[in-house]
């Protein structure tokens, strides 16, 4: 190879190089023109998507917290490119998708509907139910979370429930949530009546107010457990309906697992077709069947066992199949007579010691052969409290009834007309029953909190005004109106000063026609001699208020109508004092007389002093004089009846 080769070898790799810069170069051009890569990859388009917006409607029925529900959850987010995206739902094996215009800022919305079942959360989990969004102009896709409360609030859940803690008795409510999806996704409905995503305990917070909570027989021990931690007081109770199974497709379900290969369970028509209801979610079960009662009663006792549940909840305490449900009406049954026999086993079955009990039917009021339900159960539910009944029957007869028998009552009002609310919220107050208002769910409304104290006895009617109907407690008074007319009551019907909850004064009390009232004692603060000491006398003063207090206890023997100094100088004769829940003795002799005392709410202190009363104190009692954090102060004086018995 001469030298004139060489040269022409160098020259051609040379133009070879310069082309191979100038191709690169080209390519590096058009891909600067090239929007900025999405997260999927070179050329893609970039998706993000919002949290899911929660829109829970109940199947066949007004409360969204009931075993089967439909979500339709809002889907929404971003796309850098592209006409359309394309949502896609799958469930076990089953594809339907969903066009969605994108608008002209990248966004798109729209609103996809699953039917949740109490196995839902674990069919999300083994990847059996997804929801996906795709780009169809880059061929991009991200999947949506369905379950997903990470990014979502937390509150202090120990500043949600105070007065539980303090011991301070409040009306009985009651509150069902059972579907063990809630809990996983945090939603609940707050005390505005808005629709809450948040954390579990904040889940837990909310259901810790209510005294009675109602969760799926398959919830979670951890989720019990956390409502115990926020409310030792509250009563959790596993719901289960033993007329109904769940179909469900996730391999895990009882429905899978059990009942399916069991048809010969299956409450079947006139026709020998197997019957469903709830728009096609619930198989409806035949509950004559041992084989089946068997199985219900074992699902409830290790559930019972295993998980933390105080008690059951069982729904369905009906004697006919039939009974409330047209889609049963041609159900091929056994008598009437098997199917009470059956539900009466299936009750004895339950049953655990230490645990409760109640079941959702009919009041023996109505139907006697249901006696033999209440005797196999520690309580009943009326469910459409109020509506279905009659009131009578509802608020006075059937609770009152169930009470002589020491059971207690389950007030399920459904009816979607808020304005009843309240009136049946009172109405519920005239026994001894706990409350729910289903559309509302988990909404907990400030007067669900107000402290009534202990019953002074069972509801009775106002002599003056026998429309109205009453009931005294220890720290409030209750005025229901079921009639069609407004009625004015005087003060005579009250016995004692009496306030209004907002605290505003009362001298004649106007009860709206289908509506009820609360009032508290004017005073915060009540005094009660207690029985005579060998040596001292007891005075028992309560702080009946809601807020902590100071009281001043005075037992300077002075006349009804007199008014001791700031500063009494003399003639003191307390000797000291001791709180109730703790019966420590303090010296309260301070300025001649005077001793302040830190009363919390609900608590009482015990003021002693000297046994016998001093020559000089005739025509006098014993006083208490109170001074309130807000600045009103009063006298309170024992019975005269009670001071003349200890002279």
């Amino acid at each position: 190879m001469n030298i004139f080769d060489d040269i022409e070898g160098a020259t051609l790799k040379k133009k070879r190089k310069g082309s191979i810069i100038a191709l690169f170069s080209v390519l590096l051009i058009l891909l600067m023109l090239i929007p900025s890569p999405g997260v999927f990859g070179l050329g893609h388009s970039s998706i993000t998507i919002n949290p899911i917006i929660h829109n829970i409607q109940s199947v066949g029925g007004n409360n969204k917290f009931s075993e089967v529900v439909i979500d339709s959850m809002g889907v929404s987010g971003k796309v850098d490119r592209g006409p359309q995206v394309i949502v896609q739902k799958i469930e076990h094996g089953k594809v339907s998708e969903k066009d969605v215009a994108v608008r002209d800022d990248g966004s798109f919305s729209t609103s996809i509907n699953f039917t949740v079942g109490p196995d839902f959360l674990n069919e999300v989990n083994s990847g059996r139910v997804k929801l996906k969004v795709m780009s169809p102009s880059f061929g991009n896709e991200i999947e949506v979370p369905l379950i997903d409360n990470t990014s979502f609030h937390t509150t202090n859940i120990r500043q949600i429930r105070t007065q539980v803690n303090a011991g301070l008795v409040q009306p009985r409510t009651f509150v069902t949530y059972n579907n063990p999806y809630y809990f996983n996704i945090g939603y609940y409905i707050d005390d505005n009546g808005n629709a809450e995503r948040g954390s579990k305990d904040d889940v837990a917070a909310q259901l810790s107010k209510f005294s009675f909570v109602s969760l799926h027989y398959t919830e979670s021990g951890q989720n019990i457990a956390l409502i115990k931690a926020h409310n030792p007081s509250a009563k959790v109770f596993a719901y289960f309906n033993p007329e109904f199974c769940c179909i469900s497709e996730d391999s895990t379900s009882e429905f899978q697992k059990v009942v399916k290969y069991h048809p010969e369970w299956f409450l079947k028509d006139t026709n020998g077709n197997v019957i469903t209801t709830y728009s096609g979610t619930q198989q409806v079960m035949d509950l004559t069947q041992s084989g089946w009662r068997g199985e219900a009663a074992r699902l409830c006792r290790e559930a019972l066992a295993t998980k933390g549940f105080d008690g059951m909840y069982l729904d369905n305490g009906v004697n006919d199949p039939a009974c409330g449900f047209d889609v049963w009406q041609n159900a091929n049954t056994t008598s009437v007579a098997n199917w009470h026999a059956a539900l009466n086993a299936f009750y004895q079955q339950v049953r655990m010691p230490g645990k409760l009990q109640f079941y959702n039917g009919q009041s023996p009021l109505m139907d006697s052969s249901m006696q033999d339900y209440i005797n196999r159960n520690d309580g009943w539910m009326d469910e459409g409290y109020v509506s279905y009944k009659g009131w009578m029957k509802s608020a006075i007869e059937m609770p009152q009834f169930a009470s002589v028998q020491k059971k207690f009552s389950i007030f399920y009002a459904n009816n979607p007309d808020g304005s009843v609310r309240h009136f049946y919220y009172t109405s519920a107050l005239l026994s001894d029953g706990y409350f729910f208002y289903a559309p509302t769910s988990t909404q907990w409304f400030s007067e669900y909190g107000c402290v009534l104290g202990k019953p002074k006895g069972q509801a009775y009617q106002l002599s003056n005004y026998p429309g109205i109907w009453a009931r005294d407690y220890t720290r409030a008074k209750i005025f229901v109106n079921p009639t069609p007319d407004n009625i004015t009551i005087g003060a005579s019907s009250f016995a004692d000063n009496y306030r209004a909850l907002d605290g505003k004064p009362i001298s004649s009390l106007t009860i709206n026609r289908f509506d009820g009232v609360v009032v508290v004692p004017e005073y915060a603060v009540t005094v009660q001699l207690a029985p005579q000491h060998q040596k001292y006398f007891q005075w028992e003063v309560t702080n009946n208020g809601n807020t902590d207090t100071w009281v001043a206890p005075y037992a300077t023997l002075y006349t009804p109508t007199s008014k001791p100094p700031y500063y009494s100088k003399g003639g003191s004769i307390i000797t000291g004092f001791h709180y109730a829940d703790s019966g420590t003795m303090h010296n309260t002799v301070k300025h001649a007389g005077l001793g302040w005392v830190h009363l919390g709410a609900g608590k009482t202190v015990s003021v002693y002093s000297q046994g016998r009363v001093p020559a000089n104190a005739k025509w006098s009692v014993y006083n208490v004089y109170v001074y309130y954090t807000k600045g009103s102060r009063g006298w309170l004086y024992p019975r005269w009846d009670q001071y003349a018995q200890l002279r």
